[in-house]
């Protein structure tokens, strides 16, 4: 009897967990069902987009293409009249100094021909009438840039005293008189200065901007940079040596000589200082600044 009842539990236990599994199983089956069918409509979704997408493309380029065609045709269709029509240039009027006033100082040229102009910069350190015009200065502008430009050079001589020290005359340079008796020399040599000068440059092209606008200060810091190069051994940018020589000539005359080395000059450059010098030259400046008497001088 009691084998009878433990099968009995057996099976009955067995039928009920076979049921319970066979539900699960079951509900199993059609969850996942379910998902194949909403993974297979999303997948028809996203074919359909894809081809919504080509086909939108396609309409896309061909209407680029129709838009393109139809702006060439447009362009091609266009009367000759629409497009602007070439105005000459005003004929020089010499009423206001225009062709060649015979009887002014002065005339017009266009400003594209500036750069190709050549005229005398600076004067005892101040702007010439020429430049001053040329660029068609108001008086506030001329003061103004006459004060730069006074600044900026004595900045640079200070300097140039501070960095000078007095030296022998190099001995490959005592031949330089050609022929003549070298009586006496001063020597100097100066240290490079384009660290400072260069910052006082671009200090100084900055406040030309601010006062005469960025095309008038281009061709004028255009400009300096040329007259500096030639007459200012452009501010003392490399190292330098100087020197003063008196030499008697073979009648007796006495004769002063200039020379100077740098990387422009080479080894030596001389020449022979005449009664004619620039007073507001380098050669001056230095001959003053070193005690030197100038031909001409009393």
């Amino acid at each position: 009897m009691k084998k009878l009842l433990l099968i009995l539990f057996v099976v009955c236990l067995t039928s009920l967990i076979w049921t319970r599994q066979h539900a699960r199983r079951h509900s199993i089956i059609i969850e996942n069902e379910r998902l194949a069918a909403r993974m297979d409509a999303l997948a028809a979704r996203a074919r359909e987009a894809d081809a919504a997408r080509e086909n939108a493309t396609r309409l896309s380029d061909a209407a680029r293409a129709q838009l393109a065609t139809r702006q060439a045709a447009l362009a091609e269709a266009a009367p000759v009249t629409n497009r602007p029509a070439f105005v000459p240039p005003a004929a020089p009027d010499p009423a206001h100094q225009g062709g060649w006033p015979t009887t002014g100082t002065y005339l017009y040229i266009p400003k594209q021909y500036l750069t190709n102009t050549h005229y005398k910069l600076l004067e005892a350190g101040r702007l010439t009438d020429d430049a001053a015009t040329l660029l068609g200065m108001s008086a506030a502008e001329r003061s103004a840039v006459d004060q730069l430009y006074s600044g900026l050079l004595s900045q640079f001589r200070q300097l140039e005293i501070n960095n000078m020290r007095r030296i022998p005359l190099p001995e490959s340079w005592e031949g330089a008189t050609f022929g003549a008796k070298l009586e006496s020399s001063v020597a100097c040599q100066i240290s490079g200065l384009a660290a400072e000068m260069d910052a006082a440059r671009q200090a100084m092209y900055q406040q030309l901007q601010q006062t005469l606008g960025s095309s008038r200060a281009q061709l004028l810091d255009q400009d300096t940079d040329a007259y500096l190069r030639e007459h200012m051994d452009t501010l003392g940018a490399d190292e330098r040596t100087i020197a003063f020589m008196t030499a008697t000539e073979s009648d007796g005359s006495h004769a002063i000589w200039y020379g100077i080395a740098d990387p422009r000059h080479g080894g030596g450059s001389f020449q022979r200082v005449g009664p004619d010098l620039a007073p507001d030259s380098q050669i001056a400046y230095y001959a003053n600044l070193l005690g030197v008497q100038l031909p001409g001088q009393q």
